[in-house]
């Protein structure tokens, strides 16, 4: 990637926010390692790791520095000095690694908790995400129009992104994305994340069996 971004003389952005995030014991490299030239824009955030309402990241601009200094500058309506003092004492005494170093197990169990669920409660031809980190599956139900069951789920205070928020291309219609960041099997209320799943994935049967034709 860094040897294309010089070929071209190309910016790139990598957004890592899962960087902090792999199942291994080994953080995979990013492409900023490779990049010699300066072209790659490496940025990440605590959002996925702390807290997203602490609205606070980082960003390694490489040869476009003063661009992104000015352009940050203009846009930016400034930032929270104590809570940038308060993450960087969470750093340097080393409770951030800590932290992490306990989350990623936690994660790796959920991940595989909701694809096991999900396995067993979608139709066969579902095809199902299988990540070495991060919080997130994406699926893939052929035929499914994913715009019509993020209506409906949302109907039913489900959220979910579609394929076509990520992509113009038609090809991912029929695909979904969901957060495997709470707990599947805590808590048995309507609103806890396993009655939620349950939901979803009964209007995902519904709406597949009435595309085949057949009554619900």
């Amino acid at each position: 990637m860094g040897k294309l971004a010089a070929q071209y003389q190309m910016p790139v952005i990598e957004d890592d926010v899962y960087f902090e995030l792999s199942h291994d014991k080994a953080q995979p490299l990013p492409a900023k390692y490779w990049d010699k030239e300066g072209y790659i824009l490496w940025c990440s955030s605590i959002s996925k790791t702390l807290a997203p309402g602490l609205r606070l990241g980082w960003c390694l601009p490489g040869r476009y520095f003063d661009r992104f200094y000015q352009q940050h500058h203009s846009t930016s309506m400034g930032v929270n000095s104590l809570v940038q003092d308060c993450i960087a004492e969470f750093l340097l005494c080393g409770d951030y690694r800590r932290h992490l170093n306990a989350l990623r197990p936690i994660l790796q169990s959920q991940m595989h908790q909701y694809r096991q669920f999900l396995s067993e409660n979608l139709p066969d031809s579902t095809q199902i995400s299988a990540p070495q980190g991060g919080l997130v599956l994406w699926l893939r139900v052929p035929d499914l129009d994913t715009n019509a069951l993020a209506e409906q789920a949302l109907q039913q205070g489900i959220d979910i992104r579609r394929g076509s928020c990520f992509s113009t291309h038609p090809d991912y219609n029929d695909c979904f994305r969901i957060n495997c960041g709470w707990p599947l099997f805590h808590g048995v209320d309507s609103d806890s994340a396993q009655a939620q799943l349950h939901r979803l994935c009964k209007l995902t049967q519904r709406q597949t069996v009435t595309l085949k034709g057949l009554t619900p």
